[in-house]
């Protein structure tokens, strides 16, 4: 999940370091991150985040996590609810850490209306569900990709990204999928140009 921070808003407090934390599980998910980081297909997107990046583990009222970031896109900060089922923590840190990792795309270039709000959401949230899942699934790990599926929160925005991996065209005519609307992003520095495209692409197949 993530939250547009205001500039007079509240930092939270115990903050999560490499060095010392009572939260042996996200200190462990932070380290795995590493792992599947380098491992997982990135989509195109080979910015690293600028900086350290602080994570707090708080009392949070509904998300399970959520990446906070500056009124010009930037990740101020990461949160994992403390009180969250704690054999999802990898999976939330994760999650976290892939709209850090996708900021400088899906954040920075995010230029849908207002009234595209939801959509706007569903794009953003589809990247880490379609790259975890996309992960087992060249896994051939199809039980834990499945599993993804069945049980991730944003079911409308992985399914998304699938057509979206399906169907789009890049701009340049020889690069297809997830990887070359995130690189047209990139290029065109606007996320609704890209979108609009892709639905134009979709429309026709259809008909």
């Amino acid at each position: 999940m993530v939250r547009k921070m205001q500039t007079q808003a509240k930092m939270p407090e115990n903050v999560v370091t490499e060095t010392s934390s009572r939260d042996i599980d996200v200190l462990e998910a932070l380290k795995s991150y590493k792992i599947y980081d380098s491992t997982a297909n990135a989509f195109g997107i080979d910015e690293e985040p600028e900086g350290k990046l602080p994570i707090y583990v708080e009392p949070m009222n509904g998300a399970l996590g959520v990446t906070a970031f500056s009124e010009d896109s930037k990740p101020v900060y990461v949160s994992i609810n403390r009180d969250r089922p704690f054999d999802r923590t990898e999976r939330i840190t994760h999650h976290e850490l892939d709209h850090v990792k996708s900021s400088k795309i899906l954040i920075k270039y995010m230029d849908m209306p207002d009234e595209a709000s939801a959509l706007a959401t569903a794009l953003i949230e589809g990247y880490p569900e379609f790259r975890r899942f996309k992960f087992w699934f060249d896994q051939k790990d199809y039980e834990r990709a499945d599993r993804v599926a069945k049980w991730t929160p944003y079911k409308g925005a992985l399914y998304l990204a699938g057509l979206i991996n399906r169907y789009y065209i890049g701009k340049s005519g020889t690069e297809f999928g997830y990887t070359a609307f995130i690189k047209d992003i990139k290029r065109e520095k606007s996320v609704k140009k890209v979108f609009d495209r892709f639905i134009a692409q979709y429309k026709a197949k259809m008909n």
